[in-house]
């Protein structure tokens, strides 16, 4: 899939909502394998937040002092996505490949076909587990 896509507006034009539609189901899920796991994070991050629905749902469910930051390399999701900003909550036009963070959980949710430079060697992820 050509990356372009997601900073020439073609993305935009052909998704407008930037699948915000199944965020909540998503947050679900997570919010559920969080706690049946006992992983109580302080810090959670979304790789590709697109339209930020899912951080922004995620954010609802888990403990009051919990910081999400979202990372977004497209300007127009990124544009959808900052409406949303909290002291809690923020959003980002960044890779957080390029960046020197760190977060207890970190999820990349139906970006794996796009993202190129993430492999389970990184420096930047340990514990990572990766569900397809």
């Amino acid at each position: 899939m050509d990356a372009t896509i997601y900073s020439d507006g073609t993305y935009l034009r052909n998704n407008p909502d930037w699948h915000a539609d199944d965020s909540a189901w998503k947050a679900g899920h997570i919010a559920a394998i969080l706690e049946r796991n006992g992983v109580a994070p302080r810090t959670v991050c979304e790789i590709g937040c697109g339209a930020g629905e899912v951080l922004g749902t995620l954010a609802t469910r888990l403990p009051a002092g919990t910081s999400f930051t979202g990372y977004e390399i497209s300007p127009q999701a990124h544009h959808l996505s900052r409406k949303k900003t909290r002291s809690h909550l923020d959003f980002r036009l960044a890779n957080l490949l390029d960046e020197a963070v760190s977060f207890d959980v970190a999820m990349a949710i139906d970006v794996s076909r796009t993202v190129d430079r993430i492999s389970t060697t990184s420096a930047a992820f340990t514990n990572v587990v990766w569900i397809r």
